[in-house]
């Protein structure tokens, strides 16, 4: 059988794809504990993600057999977790792009949280309504509240998270180690506050939560962070390259320069 030359270029690019992304996958699958016990303080193997972490080094992620529930929930099978965490990713739009780098985020994420033998679920806080403005603070309040009637026992640590950047090190322990706030994204140029931001419950609560009124940019996190200094809260911040992060490309929020 005779084999067209587009035929063999494009087989030659899916092997050249599979192995970008074989340490990567590789390096996922490793987070399993060997006794069914309490989780260690500190996680096995944790380091610096390998591989292609783009949208194309991503594919194939969801042929990796893992274990979460409907619903986004996932629990270690061979320890117990020290802690469990909401993570609360705020969404613009539901359109069929949106979407693809959703899943792809949400294909990078879960192995990265399983293998930090965390106890977590993920909740996604879509707007759905296109004539509405997208108040991304008002999105993370709702995931806030929506999450507390989840789970009874209540849960330990939130993460506001958002949707277009991927941490790098699995050494960034998405967890609430004390009663300060802490921002997981090392400081960078452009975003000198929020990105990724872990925080207790009762913290989030004593600040009264983001401000419903922020329009886009990131007026919502300097509303946030000038919410803890009135209310006595002191942050914790990371560095590179424990605190590194990714962006996935186009899903960064559209600038909206009108306030309320």
């Amino acid at each position: 059988m005779n084999t067209s030359g587009s035929d063999q270029e494009v087989r030659a690019k899916n092997k050249t794809l599979y192995r970008e992304k074989d340490s990567l996958i590789d390096y996922f699958q490793n987070y399993y504990a060997e006794k069914n016990e309490l989780c260690p303080l500190v996680p096995p193997n944790l380091g610096p993600v390998p591989g292609d972490k783009s949208i194309v080094g991503l594919y194939g992620i969801e042929n990796m057999y893992i274990d979460i529930v409907v619903g986004g929930i996932h629990t270690p099978s061979a320890c117990i977790a020290r802690q469990n965490a909401a993570i609360i990713v705020p969404l613009h739009e539901t359109n069929g792009r949106m979407r693809k780098y959703l899943a792809s985020f949400l294909y990078y994420m879960h192995p990265f949280l399983m293998k930090q033998q965390l106890a977590y679920q993920i909740f996604v806080v879509c707007k759905l309504n296109a004539t509405t403005p997208y108040r991304r603070g008002e999105l993370f309040n709702i995931g806030f509240e929506v999450a507390q009637t989840k789970l009874p026992e209540g849960w330990m640590c939130f993460i506001f998270h958002d949707p277009h950047i991927v941490p790098e090190d699995t050494r960034n322990l998405y967890r609430c180690s004390t009663s300060r706030p802490k921002r997981l994204m090392a400081d960078s140029s452009d975003i000198w506050f929020g990105g990724v931001i872990a925080v207790r419950p009762d913290v989030f609560v004593k600040i009264n939560g983001f401000s419903n009124l922020a329009w886009n940019n990131d007026d919502d996190y300097i509303d946030m962070y000038k919410r803890f200094v009135l209310s006595n809260v002191s942050l914790e911040t990371n560095t590179s390259p424990v605190g590194k992060y990714s962006s996935l490309a186009f899903l960064r929020q559209v600038n909206n320069h009108r306030r309320v």
